[in-house]
């Protein structure tokens, strides 16, 4: 049993009794009714010990379910519901609470903004935990719920602002482990925030936000272009996929809100049905309003918003489609030696010369486009270390092809790093998993808990990991930590100049 400042609470112990995990701890009142699209407020307090052994529903969202190489621990159980009363969090942590002052990883799912939650099998903090960090994974609003920003939103605003409560709901998350985690034995002084695809843009905003700013000191960024990338690649009604901007000025937030409610008032929506809502189009950018936000990442990062934290990124690659670099291709419209030629003009412009020399067309669309968004991926990247370079940032990417129904054909495909950062091995797999994962996945549970202790992801016997300078990174890989050069100088002058970094 646990004592939190809204009530007691009790969990579930493993059966050697070394971890206590918690699920579905209240952290914020339901944002429903009047508290839709307001910041989260504090949970009401209990009078008795509130059993904390299952999942809390999802936040609001469309059902879910296994599709591409994405197999079920990938996604959220629908069995457990959706719901807008699911600002909740779970916590895997050592069984000796008594010992205080352990290192503290709160991690923020992925999803596109649109979806996802706590209740991945993925997210599992076991193994973590028996290496002495509490490991926290949180919910929090998603989709036209966490994003909506609109005038009358901003009217009723005490700041005049709207938007990013997703944002808002990850800090009132911290806030709560900033508060209670000392009683689980963790120490509040020492957090590390962890997120992956959009729950890494989740982190790397937070690093830029004042009203963030001394919740954490760690960041764990992987698989987000943080610098350069758009947000999301929407696909429209005709199939074709489009870049959507993650941050915009918060007038441009509230046109596009506007036009969305189609002259309904708050109230109305306020009224509507979760299943309504999700009949409108979706929300996928923060409101740069001067309050949450007064600016992107980048332009935190070049102002040196970021310096006073430790980095790490990583993404994941493989020759398909399918890695961060295949999914979040800079072209895709790429077929022959005339779209090849248009692309490269509209994305380089008067550097397209110069960038056609150096990624010549080969006949091979999609060779080209995973060659090309791989520097660009890498050099964005290495853009962010440069720029850090008082601070430290460290870098890898992920080579490691899980095992699986196809694995030749996903290769090392977009979240499955997650399993091995965690150490944990789903019993989906179980008739695919090898020596070589397990082995992957005990180094790097150990170079997390690493990060989180000490801010350097190492350990005795582990190779070394150094920070980058802006000119290397590390592949990693099962047997495999090295420092590579992936870009020639060329190459790197060259997106320095594209994204204005010198």
């Amino acid at each position: 049993m646990i004592k939190t400042e809204s009530g007691k609470v009790s969990g579930a112990m493993t059966s050697d009794k070394a971890v206590i995990i918690f699920k579905g701890i209240p952290y914020a009142a339901s944002p429903e009714g009047r508290l839709r699209w307001k910041a989260p407020e504090k949970f009401p307090s209990w009078p008795n010990i509130r059993e904390c052994t299952n999942f809390s529903p999802s936040a609001i969202q469309p059902p879910q379910s296994p599709f591409l190489m994405w197999t079920e621990e990938f996604i959220i159980d629908t069995s457990r519901g959706y719901s807008e009363d699911s600002l909740s969090l779970n916590i895997f942590c050592p069984s000796d609470v008594n010992v205080k002052g352990k290192p503290v990883i709160v991690y923020f799912h992925g999803g596109n903004f649109v979806s996802g939650g706590n209740s991945y099998d993925i997210y599992d903090g076991e193994q973590l935990a028996r290496h002495g960090v509490i490991f926290v994974v949180v919910n929090f609003r998603v989709g036209i719920l966490g994003l909506l920003s609109c005038s009358e939103l901003s009217s009723e605003n005490p700041e005049k602002i709207s938007g990013n409560y997703q944002l808002l709901d990850q800090i009132a998350a911290l806030k709560w482990v900033r508060d209670n985690i000392a009683s689980f034995g963790g120490d509040p002084e020492n957090v590390t925030i962890m997120g992956q695809s959009s729950g890494a843009a989740s982190v790397c905003t937070l690093s830029v936000s004042p009203m963030a700013c001394n919740l954490f000191r760690r960041v764990f960024a992987m698989s987000h272009d943080t610098l350069n990338m758009p947000i999301s690649f929407v696909p429209d009604d005709c199939g074709r996929i489009h870049p959507v901007d993650l941050y915009k000025p918060q007038k441009e937030c509230e046109s596009e809100g506007d036009k969305v409610l189609c002259g309904r008032s708050i109230d109305e929506m306020r009224s509507l049905p979760p299943s309504e809502l999700l009949k409108m189009p979706e929300f996928y950018s923060y409101s740069i309003d001067g309050h949450v936000l007064t600016g992107t990442f980048k332009d935190g990062v070049m102002s040196g918003l970021t310096d006073k934290y430790d980095f790490m990124l990583t993404y994941t690659y493989s020759n398909n489609m399918w890695s961060d670099c295949g999914m979040f291709a800079i072209m895709t419209d790429v077929t022959n030696k005339e779209s090849y030629e248009s692309s490269m003009c509209n994305f380089f412009g008067e550097n397209a010369d110069r960038a056609m020399r150096l990624y010549p067309f080969t006949g091979n669309a999609e060779e080209f486009v995973l060659r090309i968004s791989h520097d660009r991926y890498a050099a964005s990247m290495m853009m962010l270390a440069m720029l850090r370079r008082k601070s430290n940032t460290w870098l890898g990417e992920f080579r490691h092809v899980m095992p699986g129904p196809e694995s030749d054909k996903w290769g090392a495909f977009h979240t499955s790093d997650v399993p091995y950062w965690l150490n944990h091995f789903s019993d989906v797999r179980k008739e695919y998993w090898r020596d070589e994962d397990y082995e992957l996945g005990n180094e790097l549970v150990t170079r997390l808990a690493g990060f989180a202790k000490t801010g350097r992801p190492e350990a005795d016997n582990l190779p070394s990991w150094k920070p980058s300078d802006g000119n290397s990174l590390y592949i990693i890989g099962a047997g495999v930590m090295k420092e590579i050069q992936p870009l020639d100088d060329e190459r790197n002058n060259l997106w320095r100049e594209v994204y204005c970094v010198n």
